[in-house]
């Protein structure tokens, strides 16, 4: 599980795995906010060609 940390966003653990350009997240996220910016986040990398968003918020 990998601990991802943005401005704004603190200590949210989230894990990312990848396959042929389809990203999964899975794990927890304080808030829809957090979720969405985590997908966000994953679509704008280079070769991301699906995100399939499996977090989720624990508050």
């Amino acid at each position: 599980m990998a601990c991802c940390t943005t401005a704004g966003q603190p200590g949210t653990a989230i894990s990312v795995e990848t396959l042929n350009g389809v990203v999964m997240l899975c794990g927890f996220a304080k808030s829809a906010t957090e979720k969405v910016a985590a997908e966000s986040i994953a679509r704008k990398v280079n070769g991301v060609k699906s995100v399939r968003n499996e977090i989720v918020i624990q508050p």
